[in-house]
This record gives C-alpha cells, sequence and structure tokens, in this order.
C-alpha cells in the first residue's frame, strides 16, 4: 500500500474508531505529532524538514 492510501484509509477510518468528544480530547496529542512529522520531513523523509515551531516543554526525551 501507498503511503497516500494509508493516509486516505486511516482518515476514513478514524470516525469509525474514535468519537467526535474523544478527537476533540486529543487535538494536543495531535499537533504535536503533525509538527514531529513535519519536522522530520513526513512520514518517509523524502520531504524538505520544517523548523519545529513546538515549544521546547513540548517535546522531551525519555
Amino acid at each position: 500500500m501507498e503511503i497516500e492510501e494509508m493516509t486516505y484509509w486511516g482518515r476514513e477510518a478514524l470516525p469509525c474508531l474514535v468519537s467526535a468528544d474523544d478527537k476533540a480530547k486529543m487535538i494536543d496529542w495531535e499537533r504535536l505529532l503533525e509538527g514531529l512529522l513535519a519536522a522530520a520531513g513526513g512520514l518517509d523523509g523524502a520531504a524538505t524538514p520544517e523548523p519545529c515551531t513546538l515549544p521546547p516543554s513540548t517535546v522531551t526525551c525519555r
């Protein structure tokens, strides 16, 4: 499956798995993942990485 197909499938499946209320509760987590993905240059790293605009307190190493 190509990345675009996986992304499409995931976006279509999400409403079946997560309620609108639950999704609203996860907005900060979603923004964190989107920011990290952009900073990494996309899922496969092929895109030009974007500067990380996340506050330092958002990203921690454990």
